[in-house]
């Protein structure tokens, strides 16, 4: 049986009507569009038909088949069981080769049918996604009816054939004197299942019964041998079966046997045919099931124990795959199959996060059969799990270099081409990168992601043109994948990244060099009046080093306003190549109707569902469900590129305004330096910009309120519409405001003269009293419409913290206080970590203030300081003393800054800006104690211990230790130094205490001393050492072993150099010594090759040329990329030459 009746379940509902809806679509004038569309879903509802129909009949050929290949079999049973002589065996061939012969012909008029249906399918979905042409559609409906009538021909062929089939099985009866005839003694309702079952293709029930019925008999009249002959060649008939991909046939044919070969001659046999049948079926739990049953012997096999592996891991059993896995006695498998196990368990072990046993796994494959690679490349994203990439690089890249000739093996090297091509990415080789992808190019499997690959390498190097074109490319050749949408989403997100970062750094260089002249004039303003020669050099010096920075300040150019708003242009182009390339409606909604977008999901089901014949069933199903899902990716990313396309714009129309401002905050800096006759110009400049700013918000409020509100329109998720929304009421709320001003400087104008004509109403000249006009009233009913739709539809989304805020500042605008101290008070205390949060707390306490609520006003004083990085922290100190002073707390407004600080307390994100000064202020007070230092070191160390806080402590004398040492009494801060460590030994940064104390110490002790400390340093924080092993951070760990190490090289090199200069050999003991140890220790970092070079040179100064030879030599195999890797390899040769010299009595 072909495997097309598998394609069933996906396109059920198109063929439920396939051949009874046939309506003629001939002439659609007159018809309406929605007329129009519904009569093409019926023409691809009849497609759809055509397609299940030919499967039904090349399916029921296909059971044909396997019916002749059973009756063929009958002719290989003993003629002591059948019976058959050589007459009577010819004429059963003769009549199973006539059936033959039409059973061909008939297959052959299928197939010629299959084409024309497919390019069919093809043509409707392309005039789906593009311009339909009627005359097409014409075509195709006629050749449908013309298909449709040929498949009732040989559907009446096929019928026609089974009825010989009856006569063959009559005819067979007769010859093996078969009690009885075959016949069906059915009533009416089987009769009626019958006449159904032989409509849709499915009577071939019916023959595998007759077929099992005259086995059966042939198996009871045979004795034991006779039987064994007979299962040999059923068997057989199965293996035939599963080897040409007909599992279904297999699973068909499997009951009969396991029915009548009971015996426990033939039960493990059947029992390991069951498992084969059972997994080609992936009915992977009736695999395992079976597994259990069989023997230990055999369930040791190679074979059984693959199945069974195999079966887990497809269950997904990882846990149980990995256990199981590692219990086996790998040894007793063979080859290819110990590789094949290993694999599988470790990808088990991969997908639980288990590694322990990795490498013990892969030292047990077999390095030259098959399956080696598939280790190698589980290998390699075992190192990359770890982070080790370079040894992860380095399996991969070992791996390509291996010869293999298994099939297995060039897929799993194309995995690795792949896998390494991302690690060369994530180590930054873009260019090996580049290469590697450009090589899986051709592969099919493997284009998507490694056109996606050389788009990400373009990226990162800069080259954003052929980036483009990459994914050009990926959309054109693979539309329905989602990577290239992805990526140009990055490239739009880079592009309005990009317009942000160099408009900021325009304003950062325009900025610095403004504070740049203000102190320059500053500076010429303190010369002026300044008549100390000394202090006028010293200014002239500050200008000369001005200039400088302003000088390289001018070199960083300035990116240009075409520049800037190209990038915003570039990101709005690719959002509009999204929606050109994806304008389907397989992708958006939006452009195409409901009935159009049934449409074209079904012919992209069908259209996969015919390249099954290729990939089998499986591959089928499988990129069925991969495009279902890619094309709901890129459905999301679609509307993501929408959604951004619409931030670009918003973005694009602060960036004008922000460019305006910053225009007019030059010609102001402008005006004050320029003369009295060019003010007029400086006027006329500042016209043109508030002239333009205006022009500008007229333009953009109407492109920016229409593309928000027709967003709108469309079904949104709730963080989208909650976006859109709240930028739309950010919009509405300026242009109320910018309304409100225009309407107020008119109302002044008005008022203005309303007191004018008031003034002269004494006079009696006015005939009547003039009106007062209307204070115009602000109101934010558009844009509290948005904020409170956000709130009410789209629930608790990111946004709802600025939602409230802006509310608040509405009801503020207006007046309403209550209101807008409820949703400041929102966002004060549900969203702490928003950024209006300080602010929110500012308004709360600005408000407690001006009513008299002082210790409300208290409370969110002391908020906002938790906040000590936000612009309103300066201001909240102040108010804080301010109203403790109100609160009749003087002392406490004085030290408000230091009560206000628990340096008890730890910050959970992070050490505060405020902690640091005040350990700053503590520390820099004890210093100034007194002229020695002696009193002040004394107050503080009494200080921490009645402190108590141990990190504190520890943090407050380092600091006084480091004032100390930057004031240069040098002899105080190594006091302190080693007070601290004395007091707090397992102190977290002990090793960088104890090391900033060698470096002062250095400055007054001997070479030998030193060496001699930092050795010691070495033995006290190694990794090894007890600190280590009382510290549980390994952060901290690996800080002291990394100090550890570096103060150990400098000891080494230190004593080399006191070696080189007295030349003795108890120093040339001594430094070889510390080298020894620092290769020991330290074999892998970065000045391991030189310790080592320079313990060989050592070696090879002191004339010990066997021990230099052999340390060179190993120099040039450890480190293979060491710049000491050619002079090792030279030297070891020169210590070899004199090791000979020495042996012959020679000397150097």
């Amino acid at each position: 049986m072909t495997p097309l009746l598998k394609i069933k379940p996906f396109i059920a509902l198109i063929a439920a009507t396939a051949i009874i809806c046939m309506p003629c679509i001939g002439n659609t004038a007159g018809k309406d569009s929605t007329d129009a569309w519904q009569i093409r879903e019926n023409l691809v509802t009849r497609l759809g038909g055509e397609w299940y129909k030919i499967g039904i009949l090349k399916n029921e050929l296909g059971n044909m088949n396997e019916i002749l290949q059973n009756l063929r079999d009958i002719e290989l049973f003993p003629n002591e069981l059948t019976g058959f002589n050589e007459d009577s065996l010819l004429s059963y061939d003769k009549k199973i080769e006539t059936i033959e012969k039409k059973h061909q012909l008939l297959v052959q008029q299928v197939s010629a049918m299959q084409s024309p249906l497919v390019d069919a399918m093809a043509v409707m979905r392309e005039m789906v996604t593009g311009k339909p042409v009627e005359e097409m559609f014409k075509v195709i409906d006629n050749d449908d009816i013309n298909r449709i009538s040929g498949m009732f021909a040989i559907k009446h062929g096929i019928d026609s054939l089974w009825n010989d089939f009856d006569d063959v099985f009559g005819r067979l009866a007769y010859m093996l004197r078969m009690p009885g005839t075959v016949k069906d003694s059915s009533g009416f309702d089987e009769e009626f299942f019958k006449i159904l079952k032989t409509n849709l293709g499915q009577q071939v029930d019916r023959y595998y019964g007759i077929m099992n019925n005259i086995k059966d008999t042939l198996f009871n009249r045979g004795n034991n041998n006779l039987r064994k002959k007979m299962f040999i060649i059923e068997t057989s008939r199965i293996k035939d079966c599963l080897k040409s991909g007909k599992e279904l046939s297999a699973k068909m044919n499997l009951p009969g046997i396991l029915a009548r070969y009971k015996g426990p001659e033939f039960v493990d046999e059947c029992n390991m045919i069951r498992i084969k049948v059972d997994f080609a079926s992936n009915d992977y739990e009736e695999v395992l099931k079976t597994i259990s049953l069989i023997p230990a012997a055999k369930a040791a096999s190679d074979e059984v124990v693959i199945d069974k592996a195999q079966s887990l891991y497809m269950l997904k059993n990882y846990k149980e795959l990995w256990n199981w896995g590692n219990s086996l006695d790998l040894k007793s498998l063979t080859g290819s199959s110990r590789n094949r196990i290993i694999w599988l368990i470790m990808e088990s072990g991969l997908l639980l996060n288990k590694s322990d046993t990795v490498v013990s796994l892969v030292s047990q494959s077999v390095k030259d059969s098959a399956y080696s690679m598939h280790i190698l490349h589980g290998l390699g994203r075992y190192y990359v799990k770890k982070g080790d990439w370079e040894t992860a690089q380095s399996v991969f890249e070992g791996a390509l270099r291996r010869q293999y000739t298994d099939k297995p093996d060039e897929q799993a090297r194309q995995w690795i081409l792949m896998t390494l091509a991302r690690t060369y990415y994530e180590r930054g080789n873009y260019q090996k990168s580049l290469k590697l992808f450009f090589q899986l190019i051709n592969n099919e499997d493997f284009f998507d992601d490694a056109i996606f690959g050389l788009a990400w390498c373009y990226l990162e190097i800069g080259d954003d043109a052929k980036a483009e074109t990459c994914l050009r490319k990926l959309i054109n050749q693979s539309p329905q994948s989602p990577l290239a949408s992805q990526a140009l989403i990055v490239i739009m997100k880079r592009n309005l990244v990009k317009a942000r970062s160099e408009w900021e750094r325009c304003l950062y260089l325009s900025n610095e060099e403004q504070r740049c002249a203000d102190r320059k004039a500053f500076i010429a303003g303190k010369t002026a009046v300044d008549t100390n020669k000394k202090h006028i050099e010293i200014y002239g010096q500050l200008i000369l080093k001005i200039d400088a920075i302003v000088q390289e300040l001018k070199k960083e150019k300035c990116c240009p306003r075409e520049e800037i708003s190209s990038f915003f242009d570039k990101a709005e182009r690719v959002a509009d190549l999204i929606s050109a390339y994806y304008g389907t409606g397989t992708f958006q909604e939006i452009l195409f109707s409901e009935k159009r977008e049934l449409l074209l999901g079904r012919l992209d089901s069908l259209l996969l569902c015919v390249n099954q014949d290729q990939g089998g069933f499986h591959t089928a199903k499988k990129k069925l469900l991969r495009s279902i899902n890619d094309i709901g990716q890129i459905k999301k990313i679609v509307r993501q590129s929408r959604i951004l396309s619409v931030e670009g714009v918003i973005e694009k129309y602060r960036w004008e305004r922000e460019y305006i401002d910053w225009q007019k905050t030059s010609v102001k800096r402008e005006s004050a330096t320029v003369t009295r006759d060019m003010h007029n110009r400086i006027d006329q400049r500042m016209d043109s910009l508030a002239k333009a700013g205006d022009e500008a918000d007229k333009r953009w409020y109407g492109i920016l309120t229409e593309k928000c509100s027709k967003f709108l329109l469309d079904s949104l998720d709730s963080t989208d519409e909650a976006y859109i929304r709240y930028h739309l009421g950010e919009i509405y709320y300026n242009h109320e405001n910018e309304l409100y001003a225009q309407k107020y400087a008119v109302y002044e104008d008005s008022l203005t003269i309303y007191d004018s004509l008031m003034k002269n109403s004494s006079s009696n000249t006015l005939q009547k009293m003039p009106f007062r006009p209307v204070e115009p009233v602000l109101v934010h009913e558009a844009s509290m419409g948005q904020y409170r739709a956000i709130l009410k539809k789209c629930g608790n989304v990111d946004l709802a913290h600025a939602v409230h805020y802006s509310l608040a500042w509405c009801y503020n605008d207006q007046g309403i206080f209550d209101s807008a101290i409820a949703h400041m008070q929102v966002v004060a205390d549900k969203y702490p970590s928003s950024q209006y949060c300080p602010q929110a707390w500012m308004y709360l306490g600005e408000y407690m203030f001006d009513h008299s609520k002082l210790d409300m006003a208290l409370k969110a004083y002391q908020s906002v300081l938790k906040y000590p990085e936000s612009e309103w922290f300066d201001k909240a100190l102040y108010k804080l003393a301010w109203t403790q002073y109100r609160l009749s707390n003087p002392e406490k407004a004085i030290g408000s800054f230091l009560a206000l600080v628990d340096l008890g307390e730890s910050s959970g994100a992070g050490k505060t800006l405020l902690e640091k000064e005040s350990i700053d202020y503590i520390a820099i007070s004890f210093s100034e104690t007194d002229a020695s230092g002696e009193r002040g070191l004394q107050r503080a160390v009494n200080f921490v211990k009645r402190f108590g806080d141990k990190f504190k402590g520890a943090e407050i004398l380092h600091r006084l230790a480091v004032i100390f040492k930057e004031q240069g009494r040098f002899d105080m801060a190594q006091r302190t130094y080693s007070i601290l460590l004395h007091t707090y030994p397992e102190n977290q940064n002990s090793p960088q205490i104890e090391s900033e104390l060698l470096a002062v110490a250095e400055k007054n002790s001997s070479a030998e001393v030193s060496n001699i400390s930092k050795v010691e340093f070495f033995n006290k924080y190694n990794k090894k050492s007890e600190w280590a092993r009382a510290q549980s951070d390994l952060n901290v760990k690996s800080k002291g072993d990394s100090l550890s190490c570096k103060q150990l090289y400098d000891a080494a090199i230190s004593c080399h150099q006191l070696a080189l200069q007295k030349n003795d050999n108890d120093h040339y003991e001594l430094a070889s010594e510390t080298y020894q140890t620092f290769i020991d220790n330290y074999p892998n970092s970065q000045q391991a090759s030189e310790c080592h070079y320079n313990l060989a040179e050592i070696m090879f100064s002191t004339g010990n040329y066997l021990a230099a030879a052999e340390e060179y030599i190993a120099v040039s195999k450890l480190y293979p990329d060491s710049k000491y890797k050619e002079n090792a390899s030279w030297n070891a040769i020169v210590a070899s030459q004199n090791l000979l010299k020495k042996e012959n009595g020679a000397t150097r």
